[in-house]
């Protein structure tokens, strides 16, 4: 059921629930879906998987893992819950998916930590009952449609070593500014195309005259206006301790999804793409962000 819930419904596969309702578990069961906060999803090895078995042990892949399940996995999900957690049985890697509608990621960020911190770990007392091993079912078309979907995804993890936030602030800079200054560079140098920030003021200039009934003028019309809204990079910073961080997906067709975090020593960041664009290029992105960054540091480095 979960692969249901990766894409909107059909009228014909809410039809099929009916079945789902013919026994007196199922109901109990899935009401407790319905009702439940958030979902614990627990992944167990693929030995059939062989592209997920090949790069199990990169952080890339594990990011793409909690994003999207590798398709493998991606049943043993709830998409519509606001909160899943997910852990991985075969190397122990763990973390969440979340709808950013009701839930914020520094929030959740600190739930992570919490998770982690060994003094918050204990032994169980949970007692388990034995459940019968479930029939597999098969939703061929949902299936092909998760799989295009999620081969359509780059999904990298980029570790960058060379200095983190300590080193940016000896230089009286914010280095969250530092920061998205060399995605703008790194996007600039990969496509020779940058953005002036004006976003909000004229989206709210266009929503105040819709509001008040005025008559728009045909700049808000124009395909180039509509075109600027589809924000090429998305990012979001999300400090966590350790090597954590938060992976989410472009905002447009030909555009880039960062998330990143700064540490003392060292910079994370997530980035991910469509694969089917002709404009991005996930990895050109990875290594163009770090050129850039050593760039400016360089830059301003040299002006002392």
């Amino acid at each position: 059921m979960g692969q249901m819930f990766y894409q909107t419904l059909p009228a014909y596969f809410i039809r099929k629930f009916d079945y789902f309702f013919l026994d007196s578990l199922n109901v109990a069961n899935i009401c407790t879906i319905l009702d439940c906060i958030c979902i614990l999803c627990i992944d167990t090895p693929d030995i059939n998987n062989n592209k997920e078995n090949d790069t199990k042990s990169t952080k890339s892949s594990v990011l793409a893992h909690m994003l999207h399940g590798h398709g493998t996995h991606t049943a043993n999900r709830w998409f519509d819950k606001t909160l899943q957690l997910v852990y991985k049985l075969e190397d122990g890697y763990y973390g969440m998916t979340y709808e950013h509608t009701p839930a914020e990621g520094v929030a959740l960020a600190k739930l992570a930590q919490f998770i982690h911190d060994p003094k918050t770990c204990g032994p169980s007392t949970k007692k388990w009952r034995t459940i019968l091993i479930p029939r597999f079912c098969t939703f061929k078309s949902t299936s092909k449609t998760i799989f295009r979907k999620i081969n359509n995804v780059g999904c990298r993890y980029l570790k960058f070593d060379k200095f983190g936030k300590n080193l940016i602030k000896s230089l009286k800079i914010s280095p969250d500014a530092f920061i998205q200054v060399a995605f703008q560079l790194a996007y600039y140098r990969f496509l020779a195309v940058s953005g002036k920030g004006t976003d909000r003021h004229l989206s709210a200039l266009k929503w105040i005259g819709m509001e008040n009934g005025v008559t728009l003028p045909s700049f808000f019309e124009n395909e180039a206006f509509g075109d600027y809204f589809r924000f090429r990079i998305s990012t979001s910073q999300v400090p966590i301790s350790g090597e954590g961080v938060l992976v989410f997906g472009p905002a447009c067709q030909n555009g880039y999804g960062i998330c990143y975090n700064p540490q003392d020593e060292f910079i994370l960041f997530s980035i991910t793409t469509f694969l089917l664009s002709e404009i991005t290029d996930v990895d050109a992105m990875c290594s163009g962000l770090s050129e850039a960054l050593s760039y400016q540091y360089s830059l301003l480095g040299s002006a002392d």
